[in-house]
């Protein structure tokens, strides 16, 4: 019998697999794709439920394979030369990739040579919304559009602050008049800034305290006043949060909570009776688990609420077959009512010997073997200096279940080493 349920998309990891290897991120759903377009793997879907699965073992070792890279000079032909060491620290070579920002189910902003355009997914048509020169009078490298598409926020003078945070300088632009808002109103060296889902109020973060704006022209109201540098931060969170695992720069945000339409009813990844974490719905405050399994719900991406399922429909891997062996840690981006995503997965010798390098973290429930694409010193020395570059997650770490993860309880830095000195032996 089938039931009308909310559509959830989330990601999710293995720990339980056959074959034994190395973590592996999939795209999997319950339905059937519709269309794909284009270079950007965006595909049109009608889904019940999609899942972004991890597949992973309980003690897994990863290999660093180093990847061809593009020079971010799109005038230079590839490159298949040997990463040097200050490759890996600035940022000279990165992955070529789309900049991509969804606006509505099927419109998207595209930055591309230095201009932004508005695509509509549907009928392919493309329009030019900010220019290079808009973007060259204030020094900017990034923007934000307000929800009713009439302000840009352009962002400038970017200063990192911890591993995640920075401050900015924000100008406000208005599309219509085609002119920046003179004086913006809001100070340098701005902690954080974000628009509301509706409209064009604004908030931001300046010397720990909050602000907003009702209108872009209006002047700030102060919303809290008691900030004091390191020790009360109102709106974003401190080093400590960071280096916990907090990536977003920021501890405020709108009121836009994740409720099915029937508004008594919410999704909740907590463990099951196994110690695995997994989806659940609550209604009226009883839980009821939607999926199961020795594998991990580890994030909700989405909730719709216009699809009909059964629990009995089988699913089905939409990124096993997506390039191979090339391609073994995915995401996917979806459209406001998921009705498009984009679909992006983040030589050898093997009769000579290699020195090995155990790269380590083991931090509790932290993930160190992965498919996720990065350059940093690992790539540097497995590209050019010959070392192959391991890592090992032992016991203490995530995403493999409650029982592996706090196998470490009153025993921190005892448990982590001895299994990294296994896993070399």
């Amino acid at each position: 019998m089938s039931s009308a349920e909310d559509s959830v998309v989330v990601k999710r990891m293995c720990s339980a697999v056959s074959r034994g290897s190395n973590s592996t991120t999939h795209l999997w759903w319950e339905g059937s794709i519709s269309e794909v377009c284009g270079p950007l793997h965006c595909a049109q879907v009608s889904i019940a439920k999609v899942l972004l699965g991890v597949v992973g073992v309980g003690a897994v070792v990863t290999l660093i394979a180093v990847p061809m890279s593009l020079f971010l000079n799109e005038g230079e032909k590839r490159s298949t030369r040997s990463f040097t060491l200050e490759d890996a620290f600035n940022s000279s070579l990165k992955p070529k990739s789309v900049s991509m920002k969804w606006i509505s189910d099927y419109e998207y902003l595209n930055k591309s040579g230095g201009s932004v355009f508005l695509q509509d997914v549907v009928t392919g048509a493309s329009s030019k919304l900010l220019s290079k020169e808009e973007f060259s009078e204030k020094g900017a490298y990034d923007y934000q559009l307000s929800a009713d598409r009439a302000y840009v926020a352009f962002m400038s003078n970017h200063t990192k602050v911890w591993r995640h945070s920075f401050t900015a300088t924000y100008s406000l632009y208005d599309l219509k008049l085609k002119q920046f808002l003179e004086p913006a109103d809001i100070p340098e060296e701005t902690q954080y800034f974000s628009w509301a889902p509706e409209g064009n109020k604004l908030a931001y973060v300046w010397k720990n305290n909050v602000y907003i704006k009702t209108n872009p022209s209006l002047p700030s109201k102060q919303v809290t006043f008691n900030g004091v540098e390191n020790l009360i931060l109102n709106g974003i969170p401190d080093w400590v949060y960071e280096a916990s695992g907090v990536e977003e720069p920021h501890g405020l945000g709108w009121t836009e909570p994740v409720f099915g339409v029937d508004k008594n009813s919410y999704y909740l990844v907590t463990s099951d009776p196994d110690g695995y974490k997994h989806l659940h719905r609550v209604v009226r405050e009883v839980a009821t688990a939607l999926t199961s399994g020795k594998w991990e719900i580890i994030d909700i991406l989405k909730v719709t609420a216009d699809s009909v399922w059964t629990p009995q429909d089988p699913n089905k891997c939409l990124t096993c077959a997506f390039r191979g062996e090339d391609c073994q840690y995915n995401s996917a981006y979806f459209s406001h009512n998921a009705s498009f995503y984009r679909l992006s997965c983040s030589g050898f010798d093997e009769s000579k010997k290699y020195p090995l390098l155990l790269d380590v973290y083991a931090g509790p429930c932290s993930q160190k073997a992965d498919f996720i694409y990065r350059v940093g010193w690992s790539t540097y020395l497995a590209s050019t200096e010959g070392v192959i570059v391991a890592s090992f997650d032992g016991r203490g770490s995530g995403y493999q279940g409650d029982k592996l993860m706090h196998a470490i309880y009153k025993g921190l830095g005892t448990h982590e080493v001895e299994d990294q000195i296994t896993a070399v032996r």
